[in-house]
């Protein structure tokens, strides 16, 4: 929609612990499943728009000149759908879901603003209204967009080889005999607008970006960078740090 410079609405539909699918009856299964809703939406749109399956169970309608009423008629009969209509191997999979959405009308919209929109949105959905479609803008308070202005400012951070971020050092102490025997790697990010902030405010949205898997080997690379002269002094000592299942993974 942007890259044509047109308005309309992007519906981000995410289907609620999908992991459990995927335990009860292995990963080809649910792979399976995610395929038939997929396809289902396809159907629904009719050729009105677009659908992409995003990472994990999440699909993204978008609607050139997409009215708010016609993404309401969309959503309400993904539910249906998705609690009544998927059947695989003759067994009746019923899925809950949750959505968030953003209408663009504005075409000065940045791309990274809109998506942060509608992953902020769809996470209301999901944690604060019981799968209810929510708007990016309805009820949206001041905190709540000065938190996605953070969320934001950290993703650009990350893109323009992590300016900002820092890493602090606590020290490990082994309480027998009171000595230094290592030290924990803490992030930490600053800016002039939010000052110093603590990665409790932010760590929980990064790891739903892609853009963490950057941001956590800098981590890494950085620590070893700026311990290594006491490393090479203290052979010993251990350094933590902390990382993500999802960098794990990757």
């Amino acid at each position: 929609i942007l890259e044509n410079k047109s308005k309309g609405a992007i519906l981000l539909i995410g289907i609620n612990h999908f992991s459990r699918v995927n335990v009860v009856y292995g990963n080809q299964f649910g792979n399976e499943v995610l395929r038939i809703f997929g396809s289902r939406l396809k159907d629904l749109i009719n050729g009105k728009g677009r659908v992409f399956r995003n990472e994990g169970a999440k699909f993204a309608i978008c609607i050139q000149d997409g009215q708010r009423e016609e993404m309401i008629y969309f959503y309400e009969q993904a539910m249906q759908i998705a609690q009544k209509e998927i059947y695989l191997e003759n067994i009746l999979v019923p899925l809950t879901l949750s959505a968030g959405c953003v209408i663009i009308d504005n075409l000065n919209y940045d791309k990274q603003w809109i998506k942060n929109g509608v992953d902020y949105a769809l996470s209301q959905s999901k944690h604060e209204n019981q799968g209810k479609l929510i708007f990016w803008g309805d009820g949206i308070n001041d905190c709540d967009e000065r938190r996605l202005e953070l969320y934001y400012q950290l993703n650009q951070s990350i893109l323009h080889d992590c300016q900002g971020y820092f890493l602090c050092y606590q020290p490990i102490v082994d309480t027998q005999n009171e000595k230094i025997v290592g030290v924990e790697a803490l992030l930490r990010w600053h800016n002039e607008k939010f000052g110093v902030v603590s990665p409790q405010r932010f760590i929980q949205w990064l790891e739903m970006d892609p853009s963490f898997i950057h941001l956590g080997w800098w981590i890494i690379e950085q620590a070893i960078k700026d311990t290594q002269h006491i490393f090479e002094e203290n052979p010993d000592l251990v350094m933590n740090i902390n990382i993500t299942a999802k960098q794990l993974a990757n």
